[in-house]
């Protein structure tokens, strides 16, 4: 989601020391992101990317392909996440695909719809998870990390 990030596994300990600051705690506890070795902005299907799921709080990478194929199996991990969102505190969301077919549509639906809020960057995907989705934005959501 920021240019310059080459390991998603220091992303991910990134997010999850930044979680262990807010008070009560926090942590991701589940979650699903595909992880380029360039930048998005422009990118073809055949763009080799890393699918990286979260499990029970551990990060695990499901597999590497051309950006299509891996989007696929992206969303389909979104659609059965979804499931959980109800049950969840809040979702973060980077740089989403947010649009009417996106990946990440069904998570950030089902946030909208259990009322859980979601907070996050993207300033382009955020818009559309709240004007058209109805996501309730917590905190300074929006704006830009750098690059997709």
């Amino acid at each position: 989601a920021t240019l310059g990030n080459s390991d998603p596994a220091a992303l991910f300990q990134a997010f999850q020391a930044q979680l262990a600051g807010v008070a009560g705690g926090a942590s991701i506890v589940c979650g699903v992101f595909v992880h380029a070795d360039a930048g998005l902005d422009g990118a073809g299907a055949d763009l080799l990317v890393s699918l990286w799921e979260v499990e029970e709080g551990e990060l695990r990478q499901r597999t590497r392909g051309p950006l299509a194929e891996v989007n696929r199996q992206a969303k389909q991990l979104c659609e059965e996440l979804a499931a959980a969102i109800p049950s969840l505190d809040g979702v973060i969301s980077v740089s989403a695909d947010a649009g009417s077919a996106g990946v990440n549509r069904p998570v950030l639906a089902a946030a909208a719809a259990a009322g859980v809020p979601v907070a996050g960057t993207g300033g382009t995907s955020l818009s559309i998870a709240a004007g058209e989705v109805g996501c309730r934005l917590a905190g300074n959501a929006g704006g830009s990390v750098a690059t997709t």
